[in-house]
């Protein structure tokens, strides 16, 4: 908040040192009552007149949650673009006008006082309307709702000295720039991890694994399902790694459906919340489940503020492209604002920047600790990719994972006794896991394949026809 609402020494200051990334400090997302937003006193005209039908306008709205802006503002003023234009060509305040401090009495003046917005406003609805009336499309920042009017402003930094450092392990050296106006160096060694970070990557291990529409029953159904496909994800890790103290980071709304899969009641933090913090530094694993995404539209509006002298719109296609993991051949499709690089470089400061943030909330650069990425996302980080097939011993002799059955079910599989006097067979497949017989059949093939089983005969051979046959479980060889 320094940075850019002052210091009463920021003028004796010859170095400033921030931590962590600023950038709420910079977005001002700066709404009008619909009462302030004609001043008291603004003489008559068409200043005015353009102020009351934004005014007007606000009661035109139907819900809380929609606004005019963009062309369908101008369309509904009267004049439209050209008209709100040519007013403004007219009659300009200046951006940089300087308020008039009002006297305030008690802390209860501050309620009526008036607002200073026409500056800030009357320079957007004049960028907004000229593109608007020259056929060009617009960026919207001015948004006239029930709740009044709101501006997309970026705060410029309150003279800060020439010298600033700023340490963020994930900055990007091109947000900063944009933040602080000014040439930014980055300075960022390359640390070798004392910890061993992992990676599963599967359909269920996103955002929409645990908040897929939960105002329906379907919704809430489909989450139920992929909560549980996660929580047996980290109780199989657990169970197979051995962590005593495990450690939790995910969404604020699925840690508490999440922490019954750890052995014990371990400490948790949630994305959004967890730069920083030491609490999980004596872990000895870190499971970080899904990866941060905020509302596009919040994304989109973020950019807006952000890249505030950009009036061309964004480039909003959502796509999927296949991105490499860090020292390795294989790559995973990850979506993201392909097509806009503004857009893409404030998506990774709020997906893949706080992926790697709860990633070294273990501190896995000085200690010896275990790091599960449980996402589909790809960050910078190295990482030791597991595929769900391997993670639950789904695999064939070769390591390959075996095709056509369930990974999560397969432990059951195996764990069931194969020996001659009760052979594992595609019936008893069928009842005890109650599946189809194609089904059962592709399991007792899985099971052949992974070099654990040989097949035998089972009952009488009949007279006719090829016996049945079952496996059971090949002894180690004692040699």
């Amino acid at each position: 908040a320094h940075a850019v609402l002052g210091h009463p020494l920021m003028d004796r200051m010859y170095l400033v040192i921030g931590d962590e990334l600023p950038l709420s400090a910079f977005l001002h997302r700066w709404t009008i009552p619909i009462s302030a937003i004609v001043p008291p006193k603004l003489p008559k005209g068409a200043i005015e007149t353009l102020l009351r039908n934004l005014r007007w306008l606000c009661s035109q709205t139907p819900d809380d949650a929609t606004h005019w802006c963009g062309d369908a503002l101008y369309a509904a003023l009267p004049g439209k673009a050209a008209g709100v234009a040519q007013i403004l060509a007219d009659s300009t305040i200046p951006l940089d006008a300087i308020a008039v401090t009002p006297t305030l009495r008690d802390a209860g003046a501050v309620d009526d006082a008036p607002y200073f917005h026409l500056p800030k406003l009357l320079h957007l609805l004049q960028r907004e309307a000229t593109r608007t009336m020259q056929g060009q499309p617009v960026l919207p920042r001015v948004l006239v709702g029930a709740d009044g009017l709101t501006l997309l402003l970026r705060r410029p930094t309150a003279n800060l000295p020439n010298h600033v450092i700023w340490l963020d392990a994930t900055g990007d050296a091109a947000l900063y720039a944009r933040l602080f106006g000014r040439p930014v160096t980055r300075i960022a060694p390359v640390a070798q991890l004392t910890g061993r970070v992992y990676q599963v990557w599967a359909s269920t291990n996103n955002k929409a694994a645990v908040a897929d529409s939960r105002a329906d029953a379907n919704g809430m159904a489909r989450a139920a399902a992929k909560l549980a496909a996660l929580r047996a994800q980290i109780a199989r890790i657990c169970a197979t790694r051995g962590y005593t103290r495990p450690a939790l980071i995910s969404y604020k709304a699925a840690v508490a459906d999440l922490l019954p899969a750890l052995p014990t009641s371990g400490e948790s933090a949630h994305f959004g919340a967890a730069r920083g913090t030491n609490t999980l530094q004596d872990c000895d694993a870190l499971f970080v489940v899904g990866a941060p995404m905020p509302p596009r539209t919040a994304i989109e509006e973020t950019a807006a503020q952000l890249f505030f002298e950009r009036d061309e719109p964004f480039r909003t296609t959502w796509s999927a492209i296949d991105v490499p993991f860090v020292g390795s051949d294989a790559a995973h499709s990850v979506g993201g604002y392909w097509d806009d690089p503004d857009l893409t470089l404030l998506l990774r400061q709020v997906r893949e920047a706080e992926i790697v943030q709860a990633v070294h909330r273990a501190r896995p650069l000085r200690r010896d600790v275990d790091v599960w990425l449980l996402t589909n996302v790809v960050t910078d980080l190295p990482v030791a990719l597991i595929g769900l097939h391997e993670l639950f011993g789904a695999c064939d002799a070769d390591g390959q994972p075996l095709t056509g059955i369930d990974p999560y079910r397969w432990p059951d599989v195996v764990a069931l006794p194969a020996t001659a006097d009760d052979p594992l067979t595609t019936a008893r497949l069928m009842d005890v896991f109650g599946i189809s017989r194609p089904t059962a059949g592709k399991w007792y093939a899985a099971a052949k394949a992974t070099g654990n089983y040989v097949e035998v005969d089972v009952g009488d051979t009949p007279r006719r026809g090829r016996p049945a046959r079952g496996i059971v479980k090949r002894f180690a060889d004692p040699n």
